[in-house]
This record gives structure tokens, sequence and C-alpha cells, in this order.
């Protein structure tokens, strides 16, 4: 359909849409060059780590399964040479048994939210056009608003059926985390980048965000910061935009 068009995509710089379907320009569990999180023990590959290797879009189709290759490779390779070092782990019986009550909590409730209907009303809130994709302030804070009503007043009452129902809760529970967490950062990026397009701040602003947006628990609340880009990641930043980057997709 390109060439019919008479778009050569080797050579020539072309508009393309970008669909938030993974998390190969949105970031992930942050890892080395081993796919080592900061969790000892615990890796990372494929769309759940933060690899950055594409920037802040997706550069072309195929990326995410390359990506998917070399950091499964890297991971598998660490994994099972920690696991050969590390000694065996020391759990006490108390622990045990209070993960097992937090676990099957959904559970053993005899009303509540199901898992289901939980579930839409997230999706419901963090993936219209207007939220997802074109960002405004005014509505990112309107979603945030909601998200934040469905984790205080549904999860405590989420109510699950039998243990494939169970399984759902727990997966609704990490769903209304990574919504709060991308809405956050979201607002918390004053500009646009990549396919991260923000309606009220429609332009890249390499002075004040050449950063990354950094997220973490700290006394049961939600703290974000910023992180500075390497330098040796910036390029010849004496040339322009287009120079630095000439074979580009545009977002």
């Amino acid at each position: 359909m390109l060439d019919r068009a008479g778009i050569d995509i080797f050579k020539d710089r072309f508009e393309q849409y970008m669909a938030f379907v993974g998390s190969f320009w949105e970031g992930g569990v942050r890892i080395n060059t081993k796919c080592e999180t900061n969790v000892p023990g615990l890796y990372a590959a494929g769309d759940s780590s933060g690899t950055n290797f594409t920037g802040p879009t997706y550069a072309a189709l195929g990326s995410g399964m390359a990506g998917a290759a070399v950091t499964g490779y890297r991971a598998g390779q660490s994994a099972a040479q920690f696991a050969l070092d590390a000694e065996g782990p020391s759990i006490s019986e108390s622990e045990i048994a209070r993960f097992r009550d937090s676990v099957n909590e959904p559970l053993k409730r005899e009303s509540g939210f199901s898992t289901d209907h939980v579930l839409t009303r997230v999706q419901q809130t963090i993936l219209p056009y207007e939220v997802r994709m074109v960002m405004h302030e005014k509505r990112l804070q309107a979603a945030l608003t909601m998200i934040e009503f469905f984790r205080d007043h549904f999860l405590p009452k989420l109510r699950a059926v039998n243990t494939h129902d169970l399984r759902k809760a727990h997966e609704v529970r990490n769903i209304m985390l990574g919504a709060e967490m991308q809405l956050r950062a979201a607002l918390f990026r004053t500009e646009s980048r990549g396919s991260f397009y923000r309606e009220d701040y429609p332009r890249r602003d390499d002075e004040n965000w050449l950063k990354w947006v950094m997220l973490k628990e700290e006394d049961g609340k939600m703290k974000l910061w910023t992180e500075p880009v390497p330098k040796e990641y910036w390029g010849d930043t004496s040339l322009s935009h287009e120079e630095r980057y000439p074979l580009q997709y545009q977002a």
C-alpha cells in the first residue's frame, strides 16, 4: 500500500499511528544490561522490562520481538547463575500464613464487586482516546480521581467465586496499580515526546524534560521524581532534532 502511495519506508519520513498496546516505550521494571532489577533475584524481560532501547516511541514493527529475544536470553542466563550461587530462602511459618490469607482473601468474601465489573470500570476510565492518546491535565486528573476511587472502594471488596476468578482478582489489583502509575507519570511530564502527547504541552522540551520519570512507594504513597538521561545518550545537541535523528518515525 505504501509503495502505491509513492512512499519508500527506507528513505521517506511518514506519520505512523502509535497504539499503546505494550510497554516498549512506556517503561517497565528498571533493569541493567544483565536484566537485573534492584530486587535481588528478580529479573525482567520483554515488555515488562524498561530497556528504553527504542527511546520514547516504538521504532518499527518487530522491535518488540527483537527486544524480547535479547532480554529473555540475558535474563535467563543471569537468573540461572543467580540460582546456582544463591542460598536457600528462609521464610517463617507465620509469614507464609499471612501471605496465604492475603492471597485468598477475595475467595472468603461472601459479597462484593466482581472482578469483571471492576476491570471494565478501569478500562472505561483509562482507555478512551481522549485520555490515553491525546492527553490533557484536566482529563488525566479526572481519570486519576476515578482510579483512586476504585482503588479505595472497589479493591477492598473484590470477590472471587473460584480459583480462576481469584487469579483475575489479583490481575485487577495489578492493573489498577499500573493505571495509577501511568496517570500520575503522565500528569507529571509537562511536555510531548515520541508517542507521548500532551494537548496542553504539545512541544518537546529537551531543556527541562530530557529526563526519566521515576516512581516508588514511600510512606504508603506514590512518590515521583526525575533522573536525567545520561549525556552519552543525547547525541550531538548542536544539531537540529531532524539532523540528530534522520531515520525517525513520526508519532
